[in-house]
């Protein structure tokens, strides 16, 4: 720059807002971003979240047929899932005797899958487990590889399972017949031995789901290649009562699968990591097994190398889990609110209003199943703000982290639409201190928000659009509080 540059610059008058920043100077001197921060009030016991004015009762004549329903699918499901992946149980084995020994990844609460009972039907806690030996040899994985590559390269990798574009996979089914044989022989009913010993037998030898009851719903080799892109896929919770990963290979860096209810190293709500990551690692040909209902993700895998994976996901004949599928029920009939919500290409509110009471009868039963389903409660926010019941969508938030709290885990997602939802229920509040009130609470939680998204992987909160809305909500309702300097400060 030139001197006389320079005595332009010298000579430009200072901005009008420049002496509301000297008034602030202060303020932003001691602002510390990183403090911590206050969580809003949330639900502290069971019989809390019990008495919830947002749980809506149960039909029982739509109970009673949404549980006939369920039973009728699971048996139609559990016989497609054998026609389709016949497994070889020809080769006899006493008492399982060949289940492979597994070490838990982890503890878990003792409801996170049902209520009072204990994590019905597991025996026990252990909801995700890591095998201390092999299930396959590393000459298995190098040919299933292999198999897997002439099947993508000659029909192409695609996403038909997951419907995701952030990772590719080919099914078992579409693999050549002898590659099928040996996997559905030689492999898989070791696996079912172990998962039947190691997630559902107790202390007495009682067993509640023996393998020969367990059935592969569907089986796909994934393939997370960085290099081009599909290298994660984002936090979700499977269809099915046990979800089994078999590591392929090895050199590549990160990868494996982030569970958000264990203890992470990043502290309360971060989530840890099974498998290749950074967390507890695998080896090739060793196999992580998980209850499907558990919210996971497939974390990053970076550099340049893919990882490959075989992932089964095993139904059994025992346990038709209307839950799990009266909450699909639920996807849809939101999916139907939204077909026909404002903006929409044909906005009907009559078609709005019917599937969102049709979404809250259902999460009804659901929650009448499993009243400390933390899913459930989510699904339950939009579901109330479409029906213009804002009071209630933020309860159904609010409950819904506080589940997850007694878990010891935190959903990103659902930190955010209870955000999301106080804000608007803010803009219809009256009276000025109630408006104050529910603005303080929201802000609360999008602090947390943006605190999730700095603890937890980009797979589990969806990358950096979502941060920026959060940042947005939060400064959105720092300006309509506006009590303080710091407000002023943190929302700039």
């Amino acid at each position: 720059m030139t001197s006389s540059a320079i005595h332009c610059a010298e000579r430009r008058p200072l901005p009008r807002f420049y002496p509301i920043l000297f008034l602030l100077l202060p303020c932003l001197l001691a602002y510390d971003p990183s403090a911590p921060r206050p969580l809003p009030a949330l639900h502290s016991t069971i019989d809390a979240i019990l008495s919830s004015p947002c749980r809506p009762a149960a039909d029982p004549n739509l109970l009673t047929h949404e549980l006939q329903v369920a039973e009728e699918e699971h048996a139609k499901d559990v016989s497609r899932a054998r026609r389709r992946h016949p497994i070889d149980w020809s080769e006899p084995v006493e008492n399982g005797g060949d289940a492979l020994p597994c070490a838990p990844a982890g503890s878990f609460g003792p409801h996170v899958l049902s209520y009072p009972t204990t994590n019905l039907p597991h025996a026990n806690s252990d909801l995700v487990l890591r095998t201390s030996a092999p299930l396959l040899s590393s000459a298995e994985c190098d040919a299933l590889l292999d198999a897997a590559e002439r099947t993508g390269s000659a029909r192409g990798w695609a996403s038909r399972y997951t419907l995701q574009s952030t990772q590719t996979e080919v099914h078992l089914d579409d693999l050549p017949a002898e590659t099928q044989a040996w996997v559905l022989r030689d492999a898989v009913p070791r696996l079912c031995r172990t998962v039947s010993a190691r997630m559902f037998t107790d202390a007495d030898g009682h067993c509640s789901v023996p393998p020969e009851s367990l059935a592969i719903y569907d089986a796909l080799v994934i393939k997370y290649d960085p290099s081009v892109g599909k290298s994660h896929l984002v936090a979700h919770a499977d269809f099915g009562l046990v979800s089994c990963t078999i590591q392929l290979n090895d050199g590549f860096e990160g990868g494996g699968t982030w569970y958000q209810c264990l203890e992470g190293p990043a502290g309360a709500g971060s989530g840890g990591t099974v498998g290749a990551g950074t967390g507890q690692r695998t080896g090739k040909g060793h196999a992580t097994m998980h209850a499907g209902p558990l919210w996971h993700a497939g974390a990053h895998t970076t550099g340049r190398a893919p990882r490959y994976i075989l992932t089964l996901f095993l139904l059994s004949d025992r346990f038709p889990d209307a839950n799990r599928r009266l909450q699909n029920r639920v996807i849809n009939a939101l999916r139907v609110a939204n077909l026909y919500g404002e903006g929409s290409a044909a906005p009907n509110k009559r078609k709005v209003g019917r599937a969102a009471e049709a979404a809250t009868a259902l999460l009804g039963c659901a929650l009448h199943l499993h009243p400390l389903d933390a899913e459930s409660y989510a699904d339950l926010v939009p579901a109330y703000r479409k029906l213009g019941r804002l009071d209630l969508a933020a309860e159904a938030g609010r409950t819904a982290c506080s589940v997850d709290m007694l878990h010891d885990a935190q959903n990103f997602g659902t930190w955010f639409q209870y955000g999301e939802s106080l804000v608007a229920l803010a803009e219809e509040a009256g009276a000025k201190g109630r408006r104050t009130s529910i603005l303080t609470e929201a802000i609360a939680t999008y602090r947390e928000v943006v605190r999730l998204h700095r603890v937890q992987p980009a797979a589990a909160t969806g990358g950096g659009s979502f941060l920026s809305s959060a940042l947005s909500g939060l400064g959105g309702a720092l300006r309509r509080r506006a009590l303080t300097d710091e407000d002023t400060v943190e929302a700039g």
